[in-house]
């Protein structure tokens, strides 16, 4: 397929290569710029991070000092979920979103709920790809999917006669 090889080239292409801050467009740029940028940020404040909402305000103002001015006017998030978490929460939100989603990840694989565990897999690595939590879209998907899963892990291991 002819789209997939132009993407693969535009990974091994945009990874190796040094970018100009103008040239920043492709998506492969955009979240390497933007991971490096929370990064950045985030070892300014990583122990109570910015507070609830500001991480987007703060991403915004220094993609603008770093002279990243598609990123600035896209107004891109983090574009990780973790980080995403870092950069609100500090540490304490980031080990409370690990925790929860390793731990339930471990239990569901112990309790052999292979279903529950190929979902948490899942959103586990989209989570490293995407601020999946930032939408409403994706709080409602996480939360109505994981409900279900969890439920039917709960039923299996504390409901079973």
């Amino acid at each position: 397929n002819e789209t997939i090889q132009n993407r693969f080239r535009e990974i091994i292409t945009n990874t190796f290569e040094k970018d100009e801050k103008k040239k920043v467009r492709s998506s492969t740029l955009v979240r390497k710029k933007t991971w490096s940028t929370s990064l950045k940020l985030v070892k300014e404040k990583w122990i109570t991070g910015y507070g609830t909402g500001l991480s987007k305000k703060v991403l915004q103002e220094q993609y603008k000092k770093d002279g990243y001015d598609y990123m600035y006017k896209k107004n891109y998030n983090s574009h990780n979920q973790y980080l995403q978490v870092l950069l609100d929460h500090g540490i304490f939100g980031f080990l409370i979103l690990a925790f929860f989603t390793f731990g339930m990840l471990y239990a569901s694989l112990k309790q052999k709920d292979f279903i529950y565990a190929l979902f948490l897999a899942i959103m586990i690595l989209n989570f490293m790809t995407e601020s999946v939590l930032e939408t409403q879209s994706g709080v409602i998907f996480f939360a109505f999917f994981n409900t279900i899963f969890f439920f039917q892990w709960f039923n299996k291991k504390y409901l079973a006669t």
